[in-house]
């Protein structure tokens, strides 16, 4: 599957850019070797490309200590040495008047292997009336962050709390979504969704006929010309490895001041999330015998459910300043145990960014964060310090669509 997708990139990437001797691209009606095209009469012209474009992420990191976290969460940070984060393939054109397609393919680099997989390949309506369906695999419509794709992150990592509780890769799921605008005085956006649930750490039932159920309502304020504010709330729920129900709300709050003046802006983004469990984790690992020699297979899928505190909470609020035409500076709280819930001790860590952004296309970060916290078998006194630094370059070539706002 991975040489496939290697194989399709190298033909789509060639295509797309390809140049003549002369730094010319090659004009409809020849081939990319500048030879007449013969192919066209079996449709193979490039008109009908969709709109591809990459990014690259690539930098170092700079680790004090492993932290003591779940172990889940631990992985995230990277150890000490160059990093090449990820490389993203996106595709995307309107199939027909009615429909528009998006594929976007990942490239990782972990435990010394490249890993290929298809992040996102999605069709979405695009005439009709009143309601706007999605369907396939996409990032699930909870919070701001859980959207987001790798190179649009705020930060070089993702906040605490969602990978405490979706995990590295966020609430990505097949499934399907119909989004529609109320008819409110300001902009208001309501969506429902249903999809597989397979995320190993929230649910993963057994039972393959067990979807999750969610969705979310947003909305959107203007205050004068400067000043905007977003306000959002989310809800999942679906079966987990021990049979019950899993459920997972939060809520979201964007401030925003963009003066007429370029060049200057802040941001104050915050989200919170809990969850809870109508059954314990601990009870089905005790039920299923996962303290003995021979553990069934079950066991590890309850294992590590276990290692996600139920009724804990988590925050995550971060400040971003843009103070001249190509600089920023962030600073972000995250946190894991507000509430506590089940938790034993709860986590924190601090995050502070300046970035030099040249043009949209480019930008080159550096992190520092310090994470206090420990793995849920640890007390207080096995609890770490951490410290890391990170420096991220972060390049896109090729069609690069809007983020949104």
């Amino acid at each position: 599957m991975n040489r496939f997708l290697i194989y399709a990139f190298g033909l789509l990437l060639a295509n797309a850019l390809f140049v003549d001797a002369y730094g010319q691209i090659a004009p409809l009606g020849t081939s990319t070797f500048g030879l007449s095209d013969r192919t066209q009469g079996l449709g193979l012209t490039r008109d009908y490309n969709p709109a591809i474009g990459a990014n690259l992420l690539l930098g170092g990191a700079y680790l004090s200590d492993s932290p003591a976290l779940p172990e889940h969460v631990g992985e995230t940070y990277p150890q000490s040495g160059f990093l090449f984060q990820e490389a993203e393939l996106a595709l995307a054109a309107a199939v027909d008047p009615y429909l528009r397609g998006d594929l976007i393919i990942a490239f990782h680099y972990h435990h010394d292997e490249f890993h290929v997989h298809v992040e996102e390949g999605f069709i979405t309506t695009l005439s009709l009336p009143k309601v706007t369906f999605r369907a396939g695999k996409f990032y699930l419509p909870f919070g701001k962050h859980n959207m987001l794709h790798t190179h649009a992150f705020p930060f070089i990592d993702a906040p605490l709390p969602l990978v405490y509780f979706f995990g590295e890769e966020g609430l990505n799921e097949i499934g399907m979504e119909a989004s529609a605008l109320l008819p409110l005085p300001w902009f208001s956006e309501i969506s429902a969704y249903a999809a597989n649930g397979n995320n190993d750490l929230l649910f993963a039932s057994e039972k393959s006929k067990d979807l999750i159920y969610g969705g979310k309502w947003r909305n959107f304020f203007d205050f004068e010309k400067d000043v905007s504010l977003e306000v959002g709330g989310s809800y999942v729920a679906g079966k987990n490895r021990a049979g019950g129900w899993t459920h997972v709300y939060g809520g979201d709050l964007t401030l925003r001041w963009k003066p007429v003046q370029r060049y200057k802006q802040v941001i104050w983004q915050t989200e919170w999330m809990r969850m809870t469990r109508s059954s314990s984790i601990a009870d089905a690992l005790q039920a299923n015998k996962c303290d003995g020699d021979n553990p069934p297979e079950v066991c590890q899928a309850l294992k590590l459910q276990n290692d996600v505190a139920s009724g804990a909470g988590g925050l995550s609020s971060y400040v971003a300043v843009q103070f001249a035409q190509r600089f920023w500076v962030q600073a972000r709280f995250d946190t894991v145990g507000w509430p506590m819930g089940d938790l034993k001790d709860p986590i924190y860590r601090g995050t502070g960014l300046i970035a030099f952004v040249p043009t949209e296309f480019s930008a080159i970060r550096l992190q520092y964060s310090y994470t206090r916290g420990g793995s849920p078998s640890q007390d207080i006194a096995q609890t770490k310090n951490v410290h890391q630094v990170m420096l991220q370059f972060n390049v896109s070539i090729g069609a690069h669509p809007a983020h949104g706002y």
